[in-house]
């Protein structure tokens, strides 16, 4: 082959390469100090664009094809986060109208769980009335429902200054160490030939950490105080999505940049939340004119569900 049939080659071999970049990640800014990110998997047929054991496998290792995940990366974030959502007695509302109470140019994702509903249960099997009502403590109302007994060591919050913002779990993060999400019937929805698992009934139950889902979650890198939002979407089909498992190892990989201690690379120093998935998942960006979606859970062609509330946050740019 001449030097000429050699540049062609290597001129081809680059737009194959732009090509299949571009069809895999996206970067772009959305406000000022907001960023957002997109990874997808590579087609069938298609190479990884990304390199062994870097944050980008790490993500698309534990994709499914099909599904997509964005990111909010919000610098300084940490710094200007706040929660809002719904008070007392309020049923739940879109996450739209929510994040409009938010200033503009922040960065929104819906947050924790709540009755969704009828016929969720307590510990002690009692019936919880009032749809809307979030699990966990939150800084907008006073009339949550508690923690199921069987996570409450699995749940985090969300502090807003001194203050519980919401509450949610599983915690997928603590300062770069990634809890055990242990293969036990709390985190099984079905058990075998039993069926359904009974823990199913509680509201906030995290028997869903086995199955696939679309799924959120928020992290807050500890060093830079820089806050990113997360989510992992499939058009509203779960099995799709991740495993809790899964999810935890994507959300590690895309929150921030990578530690060398005595020769290993580490998961940044952060720490994590998840927050209510499937059709809750909702992500975008509060502008001048209204709220610009990023991503969302469920049908594409349902209305997006109401949840209780939201998390937002601007950069101090």
């Amino acid at each position: 082959m001449g030097e000429k049939e050699d540049r062609a080659a290597t001129i081809i071999q680059s737009r194959i390469r732009g090509f299949l970049t571009r069809r895999q990640v996206s970067v772009r800014t959305e406000a000022p100090g907001i960023v957002s990110t997109t990874i997808r998997p590579p087609g069938e047929g298609s190479r990884a664009v990304s390199h062994f054991m870097t944050p980008l496998s790490g993500i698309q290792q534990n994709m499914q094809r099909g599904a997509t995940y964005h990111r909010l990366t919000v610098d300084r974030g940490a710094q200007r986060g706040n929660v809002f959502g719904t008070r007392e007695g309020e049923a739940p509302r879109s996450p739209q109208e929510l994040a409009l109470s938010a200033p503009r140019h922040s960065a929104v994702i819906n947050g924790g769980y709540f009755v969704h509903k009828g016929g969720l249960q307590t510990d002690t099997g009692e019936t919880i009335h009032g749809l809307g009502r979030p699990v966990g403590p939150t800084h907008t109302r006073s009339d949550h429902t508690p923690v199921p007994s069987p996570w409450q060591g699995d749940y985090g919050r969300l502090t807003v200054g001194h203050n519980t913002g919401l509450s949610s779990g599983p915690l997928l993060m603590h300062g770069g160490r990634l809890p055990d999400i242990p293969d036990h019937d709390r985190f099984k929805y079905r058990l075998g030939s039993a069926g359904e698992n009974p823990l199913n009934s509680r509201a906030g139950a995290l028997t869903h950490a086995s199955d696939h889902n679309e799924r959120a979650a928020v992290s807050i890198d500890l060093d830079s105080r820089t806050l990113r939002m997360h989510t992992l979407t499939a058009g509203g089909q779960r099995h799709l999505g991740g495993t809790m498992r899964q999810w935890q190892q994507i959300v590690a990989h895309g929150s921030g940049p990578r530690r060398q201690v005595d020769g290993f690379t580490h998961v940044a120093r952060a720490s994590a939340l998840n927050l209510d998935g499937g059709g809750s998942v909702f992500m975008g960006v509060r502008t001048s004119t209204g709220i610009r979606q990023i991503s969302r859970g469920g049908n594409p062609t349902e209305a997006i569900r109401p949840v209780a509330n939201v998390i937002a946050s601007k950069s101090p740019r």
